[in-house]
């Protein structure tokens, strides 16, 4: 009854913001769609831990909703296509495929694996899992403080190693994260004075890089732990949500502003740069949703746009490569570099050129899975993939959810896994090729530790 309710406050609020935008059929489903999925996220808070429902609002967010208002609001405007940040193929198109692809990878969350979920079933199973971690790090508070100290101490030679070496390093300094989670659900005495200052050494780490992308992903995540079990009413859930998100648009306006400064000057003092910038947005709030000065945000939440360039390219110009891609993706993500020394290399600048004919040199742009489905599969093969890439992801989640009913503090380590491979900007050969390296990392990290610091993960 609750999600019934749920579609017609979407359908209400599509209608509402269509008469303001200017309404279709494919605007309205896209909206209802977010909203529906945003209701029912919200509503699970404390109750599930709803982790694969993020690239589902990602998906139906960057890849339905922020393409809708391009192409009513910015889409013929000529600056607009001089950057090229248009859609270049015709809306109905774009929708015929993306539409369902997005239901495709919905459905592949979603399906029910015979065998897996049925401990799911079972009563308050969120909330006997919260005890087990509680009883399970009784007298292993020091566990926290340690992974926190890690996280630290190798974020600080991330900024200095190698690129070679700099994925291994990242991992270890995440590590601050997985800590924090171990000093949350502890009963340490102390445990408000590490938590503080766990969360201000990873808001340090974040403004040292200038990349806010992980602060964000991870603390979305980690919330999603910290509300398990927890009666928390509905109210307070949108209130925590609508706090949460002007959060990301002020952090996501201000991270240009901020890097321009600390990039260019390596001297800045960045805490006093970062504040200036976000206290500025704050003071001017009128701007963050002016329809001009909001363009470049929505140009980048936009992924569709660089699906739309897939779409017009392939096989226009270049054919559809059959799988090739992905195959050599998945390849790669198994076979070490220093035996396959020219294996693809993520970042996506590879697929952006065979794909969109675009070179990108100095930043991350990628044609995400359902750009590089399209590429490789065309309309329909594409949305058949995009329904096994979200039947991986719930397989691998729902496996730790299994494992953690053996070692309860599997829970803590979810976010840490998932990074990088449950968002949408990527390709397979980062999502995968992330959950293979985070899976045996965390192995190998679990084994040492247990080893080094005598303390059990």
């Amino acid at each position: 009854m609750t999600r019934v309710k749920f579609i017609i406050i979407s359908l209400g609020l599509s209608l509402l913001i269509g008469g303001k935008l200017g309404s279709d059929f494919y605007s309205l489903i896209s909206f209802t769609l977010f909203f529906f999925f945003l209701l029912d996220f919200t509503y699970s808070f404390g109750k599930d831990l709803r982790i694969l429902d993020l690239p589902i609002l990602l998906s139906v967010f960057q890849c339905l909703v922020m393409p809708a208002v391009v192409y009513h609001v910015y889409n013929d405007d000529y600056y607009v296509k001089r950057l090229r940040f248009n859609m270049v193929v015709e809306k109905e198109a774009y929708f015929a495929y993306m539409l369902p692809a997005i239901l495709a990878l919905i459905i592949g969350l979603k399906f029910p694996l015979k065998g897996i979920k049925s401990f799911l079933g079972t009563p308050d199973f969120y909330k006997t899992s919260v005890f087990n971690i509680k009883e399970y790090l009784r007298g292993k508070e020091k566990t926290g403080i340690v992974l926190i100290g890690v996280g630290v101490g190798f974020g600080v030679f991330e900024l200095i190693l190698p690129q070679s070496l700099s994925y291994i390093f990242f991992l270890f300094s995440k590590l601050i994260y997985v800590g924090i989670m171990y000093v949350y659900f502890s009963e340490s005495k102390d445990r408000n004075i590490y938590l503080a200052g766990g969360l201000i050494l990873a808001l340090a780490q974040s403004l040292l890089s200038g990349l806010f992308g992980e602060l964000v992903f991870l603390s979305a995540l980690s919330f999603l732990l910290i509300m398990l079990g927890k009666k928390i009413n509905f109210t307070k859930s949108i209130v925590l949500l609508v706090i949460g998100s002007f959060l990301v648009i002020l952090i996501q306006s201000a991270k240009g502003g901020y890097r321009k400064v600390v990039w260019r000057d390596s001297e800045a003092d960045k805490v006093s740069t970062f504040t200036d910038v976000i206290f500025g947005k704050l003071t001017n709030i009128d701007e963050l949703f002016d329809a001009r000065n909001t363009f470049s945000m929505v140009a980048r939440f936009n992924q569709g746009m660089l699906v739309a360039k897939v779409m017009d390219y392939v096989p226009k110009v270049t054919p559809y490569q059959d799988g090739k891609t992905i195959w050599l993706s998945l390849t790669a993500s198994f076979v070490p570099r220093y035996i396959w020394e020219d294996k693809p290399e993520a970042g996506g600048h590879a697929n952006m050129l065979l794909f969109t004919g675009y070179k990108i040199e100095g930043y991350s742009m990628n044609v995400s899975p359902y750009g590089e489905a399209y590429g490789n599969f065309g309309k329909m093969g594409g949305i058949i993939y995009m329904f096994f890439y979200g039947l991986f992801f719930n397989f691998v989640f729902y496996k730790a959810l299994q494992y953690s009913q053996r070692k309860p503090t599997v829970l803590l380590w979810l976010p840490y896994l998932f990074l990088y491979s449950i968002q949408i900007e990527t390709d397979t050969l980062l999502t995968v090729n992330s959950i293979i390296k985070n899976t045996i990392f965390i192995w190998f990290f679990a084994f040492m530790f247990q080893r080094i610091a005598r303390l059990s993960l």
